[in-house]
């Protein structure tokens, strides 16, 4: 699955792989990094939440917002009528019914997964309006690839997310079948000329759908099934939101009291509410013990100590080792409080193994993606470097390196030079396969930020267009200040 993202934002043009494990992200400040990643979780999280839909769930409550306005009923009754008009007219032949399928997928996705991801990135923004790009007027867009699929999403001029249309790679044909006294029987859809199902006129939309949606979800499952963000100054905002909370909740409980109009509660972005949710409502015990394994790791090999999680008080404690203290994270290093979130969420949050049940209910669900023990995560970070000592940062780098091993797939930005020289000193030790990283290095320009396609990776490495430049630039300054130093002891002698 890519996922390409033009004139949103800051953004120019910027297309993600996630097939990768890895994916690291580079760039000045304000060059899109963190938007960019931010359309990425509320465009991914839309889908992952909507797996299990059923058809009946997909009749959507509001009007469609494309081409022609109807109803649900009225969508599903029209392509149910020109699929059997076209087959009717080459009776007991396939026909070619592939562009009524694009329509009808369309107004689906329209109306339930991109409406849930305009709604979450509206959190995300203070204005609708800015999320536009303001360095050109070319219209902002996304566009999915997919193996089934390509599925192209425009930004309407009042800042809403709507589906432009869905190309579906596979061709779907349909033929009428009718008895010996020429009555209908039923209709045969055919994918790719493979018979997929044989049903009676009325539900013909309702299993074609069914059956292309059940192969775009599950392709973007085969990519990443679970998706998480931790977002920089995740110390700062936990202790905020551990402290806020009790005020909050007093607050929300009696807003109705208010007689100031001018208080009103502070409203969260979904990528802020989501990771306070899931560090405040951790469960005691670990979910994972390969990621658990990791976890220590990162507490023996980096912080010297261990994280631990008082479920009565909902709160994360740091013991350090060689000492009987038990601290909250305010009362620690900057360093521990910020990769102390990191280890909670592979020790509570994330877990790799699929229980049985899942497994055997997936594979009922007839998802083209072969079902695995293990489950496919996503886990966003920003900025995992921030107060590291470069040591420590080299090491975290490290460390990163065993997730994929545990089906937990990294989307990161940074602006270390030392985890990226760790990177590339891994891939030429080969600890980690070069194929399964992608680097990105987003550079602005006058309309817009873009990835400048330089930063390739091969099994040589990855050539640095991000910080050698100003490491030369510093190097050149320092040896020209050498050379004055050194010509002014020659003229004060």
């Amino acid at each position: 699955m890519k996922i390409k993202i033009q004139n949103i934002g800051p953004i120019r043009e910027v297309e993600y792989d996630f097939t990768k494990d890895l994916q690291m992200v580079f760039g000045q400040n304000s060059v899109g990094k963190s938007y960019s990643a931010n359309v990425v979780y509320c465009l991914i999280k839309s889908f992952v939440s909507n797996r299990r839909l059923s058809f009946d769930q997909w009749v959507p409550v509001r009007e469609f917002r494309i081409e022609e306005e109807f109803s649900g009923d009225a969508l599903f009754q029209k392509f149910a009528q020109s699929v059997f008009k076209v087959s009717s007219e080459v009776q007991g032949q396939q026909v070619d019914i592939s562009r009524q399928t694009e329509i009808l997928v369309s107004y689906l996705l329209d109306a339930t997964t991109i409406t849930d991801f305009d709604n979450m990135f509206a959190t995300v923004v203070s204005n609708s309006t800015n999320i536009h790009n303001k360095l050109n007027n070319d219209q902002g867009k996304i566009r999915i690839e997919l193996e089934e699929a390509i599925i192209k999403i425009n930004l309407s001029e009042q800042g809403q997310f709507v589906v432009e249309g869905v190309e579906i790679r596979s061709q779907y044909q349909a033929s009428v079948a009718r008895d010996g006294r020429g009555k209908l029987r039923d209709i045969s859809v055919y994918r790719d000329q493979d018979h997929v199902f044989s049903v009676d006129k009325d539900r013909t939309a309702a299993w074609t759908a069914q059956s292309i949606m059940q192969r775009i979800i599950g392709q973007i499952h085969s990519c990443v099934e679970e998706i998480h963000f931790l977002p920089a100054s995740r110390s700062g905002l936990y202790s905020a939101m551990n402290s806020l909370s009790p005020m909050l909740a007093e607050l929300s409980r009696n807003k109705h009291l208010l007689t100031n109009n001018k208080i009103e509660l502070p409203s969260l972005s979904e990528i802020t509410s989501s990771y306070y949710l899931a560090i405040s409502t951790l469960k005691a015990g670990t979910r994972d013990d390969s990621l658990d394994a990791v976890a220590k790791d990162i507490e023996s090999k980096l912080l010297h100590g261990s994280v631990d999680y008082n479920p009565k008080e909902h709160k994360l404690y740091f013991s350090p080792e060689k000492t009987d203290l038990q601290l909250e994270l305010t009362e620690t290093s900057s360093m521990v409080s910020e990769i102390s979130p990191i280890v909670a969420y592979l020790r509570h949050v994330l877990t790799s193994n699929r229980s049985s049940l899942e497994t055997d209910s997936l594979a009922k669900g007839d998802y083209p993606a072969p079902v695995s023990k293990h489950k496919i995560n996503l886990l966003i970070i920003e900025e995992p470097e921030a107060h590291l000592h470069p040591e420590a940062q080299m090491k975290l780098m490290e460390l990163f390196a065993n997730l994929p091993k545990y089906s937990v797939k990294l989307m990161i930005s940074s602006h270390s030079n030392y985890m990226f020289n760790k990177l590339v000193n891994l891939i030429l030790e080969k600890k980690i396969d070069h194929e399964s990283v992608r680097t990105y290095h987003l550079e602005m320009t006058n309309e817009g930020s873009a990835d400048t396609g330089q930063m390739k990776v091969d099994a040589d490495g990855i050539v640095d267009h991000n910080f050698a430049d100003v490491s030369a630039r510093l190097y050149e300054e320092r040896m020209d200040l050498y050379d004055k130093l050194a010509e002014d002891a020659i003229d004060k002698d």
